[in-house]
């Protein structure tokens, strides 16, 4: 039914929020009543549990039975909560992907602990285009849960593909994704379906950063759209103080044991699953690389076989490139060492 009446709206812009809870009781309410106060009502809320144990589903369930009150006629925002097993964010947000169906105009991941600012979604529908593979993204305030510090993020450098396949600037909560990118995303995923579809994929937003680098456009919106509330339990290493920043980091690249070896295993899996697209004859979409974005792909592939002198060359002349010199410095070390 969702769907049916999506689809009847999708050409005045109509957005999928897709939001994957896990134990988020704590932060959940702040994030429901900002999503609720968006400036574009044009939304649908698609909300996936993965296996919380706490007070999560209840609060859901009483979101959504208040939010059908307010939309008795049909015309408003609709909520649907799917209740499943733990199966990882990746995982669960690749579902919720599939769930809310191609009727859309975009779809936009949501984090649960989070907070949007009002104009998030009418910011994207704004400049969102429909006939190409399409990601906006925006800014966010840093917001430290322990010291109430609150900062800009970083502006995205360096950004497209070469950087896609080392680093990824494109953060999940603040992207919106088309229906042609969305379609592109999970075409690759059943590409590889004769394993396990999400193999070698490190993150959900990562992923379709790699995609829209690769295949389509990119809008990047410099005004902060959310507050990006950080805390220990968050599931990425962002910080507001330098300090914290690099601490957040180091223990980042600590859990990966100093190798680039994941970065390696996603562009592969990359590889695999456009090898598939590519031979397929029944797929309507367009998910083809370009040449130039082959051979970047490649290079990075065969860095692993790459004699010394090859790698002591890719230290100073290598194609790909993270947002700043230092961070780029530090994966052509590891690579030079070969930390893979």
């Amino acid at each position: 039914m969702i769907q049916a009446e999506a689809q009847a709206e999708s050409k005045s812009g109509r957005i999928a929020v897709l939001l994957s809870t896990c134990n988020g009781a704590g932060y959940l309410v702040p994030l429901l009543e900002s999503i609720q106060d968006q400036s574009c009502p044009h939304w649908d809320l698609w909300v996936r549990d993965d296996g919380s144990t706490d007070g999560t589903v209840e609060i859901l369930e009483e979101f959504a039975g208040r939010l059908a009150q307010k939309t008795q006629t049909g015309t408003g925002s609709r909520m649907h909560v799917i209740r499943g097993e733990n199966i990882g964010i990746v995982r669960s947000f690749f579902h919720l992907l599939g769930q809310a169906g191609d009727a859309y105009a975009g779809y936009s991941f949501c984090d649960q602990d989070d907070v949007w600012l009002p104009e998030k979604l009418e910011r994207a529908v704004r400049v969102l285009k429909r006939d190409v593979p399409f990601l906006y993204h925006g800014r966010q305030w840093l917001v430290d849960q322990e010291s109430g510090e609150k900062i800009l993020s970083p502006v995205p450098k360096n950004a497209g593909f070469a950087n896609a396949l080392i680093q990824n600037q494109v953060v999940g909560c603040t992207m919106v994704i088309n229906t042609p990118l969305r379609n592109c995303v999970l075409e690759t995923l059943r590409a590889g379906s004769d394993g396990d579809p999400c193999s070698g994929i490190i993150m959900h937003d990562w992923w379709c950063y790699l995609l829209a680098s690769a295949i389509g456009h990119m809008h990047y919106d410099p005004e902060p759209v959310i507050l990006f509330r950080r805390h220990e339990e968050s599931t990425t290493p962002v910080a507001t103080s330098s300090f914290r920043i690099i601490r957040k980091r180091l223990t980042a690249m600590r859990k990966r044991d100093w190798s680039v070896g994941h970065i390696v295993r996603q562009a592969r899996a990359l590889q695999r699953h456009f090898a598939h697209l590519e031979n397929r004859t029944d797929s309507g979409l367009r998910c083809r690389l370009s040449e130039s974005n082959r051979q970047l792909l490649h290079s990075l592939l065969n860095l692993q076989s790459a004699t010394f002198s090859r790698r002591i060359g890719y230290l100073f002349t290598g194609e790909h490139s993270r947002i700043g010199k230092i961070d780029t410095t530090v994966f052509r070390l590891l690579v030079l060492f070969k930390r893979f």
